[in-house]
C-alpha cells in the first residue's frame, strides 16, 4: 500500500509542483484528488470557498511588523507622544495574537488582501449494505490531508533560537516602554534630569537599556521576519501530500467489498488552504455542521499531518497555539492502533524495529484537526517528527519526493486503517 501512496504523491508533485493556496496548481491537484475519489467513493464533493492566501501568514506579519518597527523607533518620544509608540506596539502584537493564535480574519479586508478561491475535495464510503450515511452508520470518521503547500521558512532550519530571541525582544521592549511611560510622570531624580529632552523627545537611562538590548534583539527580530516572509513556495511532499496520499489509499482499501466497514462511514479527501490558517477545514466544518451532515454526537476527525518521514510518531492531545483540545478517546484509539500494527509486524519480522509512538501536547503550530475540536467534534491528528522539535524538512525547499520513506508511510496508513477497524469492531460488539 505504501507504493500506492507514493504513486498518488508523485502524480500530484509531477503534474502540479508547489501548490500555494488559491493557485491554479492547487486547483489542478484538487481535480486529481476528486477524480480518484469518484472512482472509489459513494458520494463525492468539490466545494469552493473564499480565501485570502496572502493574508496568512505573510500579510498579517507584514502589517504587524511595520507597526512594531515604527513603535520601536518612536520609543524615544516624550509624554504624551509616547502613547503613540505604545499603541502601535500593542496593535502589532494584537494582530499577531488575533491572526496567528485565534485564526481571525478581522484584518483581512478585500482592499488590502486579494480574495481567491480554494477547494475542499472529499468523498464518502458508506458502511456495507447502506445507500446513505444514516441508515446504518453509527460513527463517521473524517480523514483528510491538505492540498496546498507552504512558503519556505528558512528560519525553521535554525531551530527555535531566533524565534525565542525575537519574541523575547518584543516583550522586553514592551515592558521598557510601559516603564518609561509610567516613570515619565514620576518625580524620580533620574527622570527629572534626563540625558536629553525637548518638546517631543525624552532620553533616559531606560532608553540606554533599550538600545543595549536592541543591539542583539533587533537583528534577531529582523532575521526572524526575513526567515518567515522571504521564502519561495515549496513542494510539500511530506507537508502534506503524505496525508493526502494516506487518505486516497484508504478509499482504495475500504471501497473494496471485502473491506467495507459495517458501522463506520469513512469521509476522506483533502482540504484546501491549510497553510493560510486552516481555512479549508474551517469552511468544511461550517458548511457540513450547518447541514447536519457532521455532528459532535456521531462524527470524529483523524488528520494525518506530515506523516511521510520521521523517526517517531506523535499523537496530538492539545494544540496550545490554537487552543484546541483533542479527544482522549480518539488519541487512545490511535495509540492502540499503532500497537496493533507493531505487534503484527513483530510476529512477521524478527528484526522489526517499531517507531516510538506517544500522545503529546503540541506547543507550536497546529493542523486542520483544531477546526473540528473548536466545534466539539472529537478529533486528533498524528504527525511524524525527526527528533523532538519538528517534522522532517518543515516548510523547507528540501520537502520533496526524495525525502519520503516507505516505512513511515506504511506505519501512518496502518495506524488509521487499524483505527477504523477498531472503532467498527467496538460498535459491532456494543450492539450485540
Amino acid at each position: 500500500m505504501d507504493k500506492t501512496i507514493l504513486k498518488h504523491i508523485e502524480n500530484i508533485v509531477n503534474s502540479c509542483g508547489p501548490r500555494i493556496a488559491g493557485s491554479e496548481e492547487e486547483y489542478r491537484a484538487s481535480q486529481y484528488i476528486y477524480k480518484h475519489l469518484q472512482e472509489n467513493c459513494d458520494d463525492t464533493y468539490f466545494d469552493e470557498f473564499d480565501v485570502y492566501p496572502r493574508f496568512y501568514p505573510h500579510g498579517f506579519l507584514k502589517m504587524a511588523s511595520i507597526l512594531i518597527i515604527v513603535a520601536l523607533f518612536t520609543i524615544f518620544f516624550s509624554f504624551p507622544y509616547l502613547f503613540l509608540s505604545l499603541g502601535m506596539l500593542l496593535l502589532g502584537l494584537f494582530i499577531i495574537y488575533l491572526s496567528l493564535f485565534r485564526m481571525n480574519l478581522i484584518f483581512a479586508f478585500d482592499f488590502i488582501f486579494k480574495k481567491s478561491k480554494s477547494w475542499n475535495v472529499t468523498g464518502r464510503i458508506y458502511p456495507r449494505d447502506s445507500n446513505d450515511s444514516r441508515s446504518i452508520t453509527k460513527k463517521q470518521v473524517i480523514v483528510c490531508g491538505h492540498t496546498d503547500s507552504a512558503f519556505e521558512m528558512s528560519v525553521m532550519d535554525k531551530g527555535f533560537t531566533f524565534l525565542l530571541l525575537g519574541v523575547g525582544y518584543l516583550l522586553i521592549s514592551l515592558f521598557l516602554l510601559i516603564l518609561k511611560l509610567f516613570f515619565s510622570q514620576s518625580n524620580l531624580i533620574w527622570v527629572q534630569n534626563p540625558l536629553y529632552s525637548n518638546s517631543f523627545l525624552l532620553f533616559t537611562y531606560i532608553d540606554l537599556i533599550f538600545i543595549g538590548i536592541s543591539l542583539i534583539g533587533l537583528p534577531c527580530f529582523l532575521y526572524l521576519l526575513n526567515g518567515l516572509l522571504s521564502g519561495d513556495p515549496v513542494i510539500g511532499a511530506n507537508d502534506n501530500l503524505s496525508g493526502v496520499g494516506i487518505s486516497l489509499a484508504l478509499t482504495d482499501y475500504f471501497s473494496k467489498s471485502e473491506n467495507r466497514l459495517k458501522n463506520v462511514e469513512l469521509w476522506a479527501g483533502s482540504f484546501g488552504s491549510e497553510e493560510c490558517g486552516e481555512r479549508g477545514a474551517h469552511a468544511f466544518v461550517k458548511k457540513y455542521l450547518k447541514s447536519d451532515e457532521i455532528h459532535p454526537n456521531f462524527s470524529q476527525a483523524v488528520i494525518p499531518e506530515s506523516v511521510g518521514a520521521g523517526d517517531r510518531v506523535f499523537i496530538i492531545s492539545k494544540e496550545f497555539m490554537h487552543n484546541a483540545n483533542h479527544h482522549p478517546e480518539v488519541c487512545d484509539r490511535l495509540l492502540q492502533a499503532n500497537k496493533i500494527y507493531n505487534h503484527q509486524q513483530s510476529e512477521e519480522k524478527t528484526n522489526f524495529q517499531a517507531l516510538p509512538c506517544s500522545i503529546v501536547a503540541l506547543p507550536f503550530a497546529g493542523s486542520d484537526a483544531g477546526r473540528f475540536a473548536h466545534v466539539g467534534i472529537p478529533s486528533s491528528f498524528y504527525i511524524l517528527y525527526e527528533g523532538k522539535t519538528k517534522p522532517r524538512n518543515y516548510h523547507s525547499r528540501k520537502d520533496d519526493l526524495s525525502n519520503l520513506d516507505s516505512t513511515s508511510l506504511k506505519v501512518s496508513f496502518e495506524m488509521i486503517k487499524n483505527y477504523l477497524i477498531l472503532l467498527d469492531q467496538e460498535l459491532e460488539e456494543n450492539q450485540v
